[in-house]
């Protein structure tokens, strides 16, 4: 990890095992649908999401995403 500190790299690591992103992430990124919903620091995301945990955030993320899809997603019918 020092040597890219030192060098200033960035890696690209995309997961769905967010103990991983607990472990090395400095910053994420969090995209839904195509669409970049969160850029934030590590500490910044888990700050700015009132939840416990990051893995809570990313659950919180994902039924906030479904649902819309959900709402979206049909047509009101008077009967």
């Amino acid at each position: 990890m020092k040597v890219i500190e030192v060098r200033g790299l960035t890696i690209l690591f995309s997961t769905h095992i967010i103990s991983d992103l607990e472990k090395c992430a400095d910053d994420i990124i969090y995209i839904q649908e195509g669409r970049i919903h969160s850029a934030l620091s590590l500490q910044e995301f888990a700050a700015a999401y009132p939840q416990d945990s990051l893995e809570e955030i990313m659950i919180g993320l994902e039924q906030e995403a479904r649902k819309s899809r959900w709402e979206g997603s049909y047509e009101k019918i008077d009967l």
